[in-house]
């Protein structure tokens, strides 16, 4: 609640502007109903599990996981309203946004000897102010691909192009302390795309995600025969022919989601709930496995969002989030 006071505030302040100013006028389109639309499937999801009593929530809980859901997009959407005619602007922002979070998990690591104990393990940098290191991963690499823009574009100005490119390299250092293989092959993979100027021609790349674990699934050798060349091994150094073949044991739950997926299907259309694989029984065999504790394997999650919202929101949850992100915009005025 302390992290998202400051989206509350960013809302409270645009619904005072908007009364103290005595005119509203609607200046969103039929893309933010969905939005809503999806969100709704999120807080369902959120009670439906609380209903069937998940062991790690209570009303509280569930009351917070909905306004974390629903709260920062909204707030998202304020900013974007007031500076709707400087893109530019939002995209500093953000860029600004991002680089604050690192700078402050940064303190919390190496100057509070803070850790995330949820999601810790030792010798791998850990991030104590997100929720994993996959989070961690995911705002460096959203930063480094930020920076990639930015320095194909100020090759005129050295002084500049050394700044970003030095934070480029500590993003690096820190990508490689975190150590999650799966995000740095997939950073080079678009960064690669990115400064050769193939990202806008590359229009499919989104909607080819979708099939990421049926690849993942049938490639674990090819991978392997990657990730073992000695510049790889060298990088990555934590190589093992059972470890990269199934993906750290994420291929047999996938395998367990694809089983449920072709014959099981109960609530394939309206999902199963928030952590609806643990009530459907998908991850118990994979728990032990890791020799995580039976009474504990409820906080295990499916390492993939396509099948995550598959099981819990269902084909209606998933089919409104494929839209969302694979269909562009056009401004569509809605008036009220």
């Amino acid at each position: 609640m302390v992290c998202i006071s400051i989206h509350l505030v960013i809302i409270l302040f645009y619904l005072l502007d908007i009364i103290y100013k005595k005119e509203f006028q609607s200046r969103v389109n039929i893309f933010y109903f969905l939005n809503w639309l999806y969100l709704a499937t999120c807080v369902i999801s959120l009670f439906r599990a609380l209903f069937n009593q998940l062991p790690e929530d209570n009303l509280a809980i569930t009351v917070v996981k909905c306004i974390t859901f629903t709260v920062p997009i909204n707030a998202f959407i304020v900013v974007v309203l007031y500076n709707d005619d400087k893109v530019v602007r939002i995209t500093g922002l953000t860029f600004l946004s991002l680089s604050l979070l690192l700078l402050i998990n940064l303190f919390g690591f190496f100057v509070l000897k803070l850790s995330n104990e949820f999601h810790s393990i030792e010798g791998r940098l850990n991030f104590p102010f997100l929720d994993g290191f996959y989070s961690g991963a995911g705002v460096l690499t959203i930063l480094n691909l930020m920076l990639i823009y930015y320095m194909i574009r100020t090759k005129d100005d050295p002084f500049r192009l050394i700044c970003l490119l030095t934070y480029f390299i500590i993003n690096l250092v820190l990508l490689y302390l975190i150590n999650s293989r799966l995000n740095i092959l997939i950073f080079l993979f678009v960064a690669s795309l990115l400064s050769m100027g193939l990202i806008e021609k590359t229009k499919g790349l989104f909607a080819s995600s979708m099939f990421t674990v049926p690849i993942l699934l049938s490639s674990g050798l090819l991978l392997y025969e990657i990730l073992t060349l000695p510049i790889f091994v060298t990088l990555l150094k934590r190589v093992d022919i059972q470890d990269v073949m199934t993906f750290n044991g994420r291929s047999f739950i996938w395998s367990n989601v694809m089983t449920w997926l072709t014959d099981d299907q109960r609530g394939i259309f309206w999902g199963n709930g928030y952590k609806g694989h643990y009530f459907l029984d998908l991850i118990s065999d994979v728990a032990k496995l890791w020799n995580a504790d039976v009474k504990d394997y409820h906080h295990m999650h499916l390492h993939s969002s396509t099948f995550e919202i598959l099981v819990c929101q269902g084909i209606f949850g998933y089919a409104i989030f494929m839209l969302l992100f694979c269909r562009c915009p056009k401004q569509v005025s809605i008036s009220t």
